[in-house]
């Protein structure tokens, strides 16, 4: 009985997906897209993949503006346009109420920059604003993981050199391994069957004569 009534009086807060009550503009928004450079990697098997050409339409950037200072900034960084003055969006308090459309109006800026662009334009203002990365982004583009160390490069006997995410946590005195590719199929059966096993190297040839190891 309790519990049927509790359920009159608790009101259940909708979802708001990256919407904020407390900054706006708030959420992911839809850039220009970035052109593949990349012709193609060499496969295993030694035929080159090619990977697409032309712009990816999936580049997005985060943007938050939390206070009037970080509002004016975002203002003053895509030109000042006259929508920026309207009394809809003079305060947070408008702009939540009209955030439909502040949304639309901030992506019209958005798609005419490509999202690493924007970043750098939004940030020079003071507006909190950060690409939404993908792997390639991580590797290729993204300059503080380069700063920081994290892109490392591993030569591959049979996939060649490749660039690969590295040990997200810095130790001062655990330093991470150096970075080694995953061992191949069969390329430490000698190592493991004569210093692990014990067994004479004339009977690991005989074995491998016989197609039992490799």
């Amino acid at each position: 009985m309790l519990a049927d009534l509790g359920a009159d009086v608790i009101k259940v807060e909708p979802p708001v997906g990256n919407r904020s009550t407390c900054a706006a503009p708030h959420g992911c928004y839809k850039c220009r897209g970035l052109v593949n450079y990349d012709p193609g990697y060499p496969h295993m098997g030694g035929t080159d993949i090619q990977v697409p050409q032309g712009p990816t339409e999936d580049c997005w950037i985060a943007i938050s503006a939390f206070t009037e200072e970080e509002w004016q900034g975002f203002c003053n960084a895509i030109g000042n346009p006259a929508w920026t003055k309207s009394p809809k969006f003079a305060t947070l308090t408008q702009r939540l109420k009209n955030v439909g459309e502040l949304d639309q109006l901030v992506e019209e800026w958005t798609r005419q920059h490509d999202p690493f662009e924007a970043m750098e334009i939004l940030q020079r203002a003071g507006v909190p604003a950060g690409v939404d990365e993908c792997a390639e982004d991580q590797i290729y583009t993204d300059q503080q993981l380069k700063h920081r160390g994290f892109i490392i490069e591993v030569d591959h006997p049979a996939a060649g050199k490749h660039l690969y995410g590295g040990q997200p946590i810095k130790l001062s005195q655990t330093p991470a391994l150096p970075s080694k590719y995953a061992p191949l199929l069969g390329e430490h059966t000698d190592e493991i069957m004569r210093d692990i096993l014990g067994m004479p190297t004339d009977e690991i040839k005989r074995l491998k004569e016989e197609r039992v190891l490799k």
